[in-house]
């Protein structure tokens, strides 16, 4: 058993593992976003970026932030 995971940094859930995994995030490209209505995939924006703004995560997609 890892150190760190005794200590919760890696446990699915955490608000430690959502601040990692943010990190991690932080900087990579997007090509679509998509929202499922019923059984349909429809494209709310395309061409973005995830990015990490201070305690905030944003998604910026289509020249406007999606949501953060």
């Amino acid at each position: 058993m890892n150190f760190f995971n005794i200590l919760g940094k890696n446990k699915f859930g955490t608000v430690a593992f959502r601040r990692t995994r943010a990190a991690e995030l932080h900087g990579l490209s997007i090509k679509y976003v998509t929202q499922r209505i019923d059984d349909n995939d429809n494209v709310v924006g395309r061409g973005g970026s995830l990015s990490r703004d201070g305690d905030e995560f944003v998604v910026f997609t289509s020249g406007k932030v999606l949501f953060r």
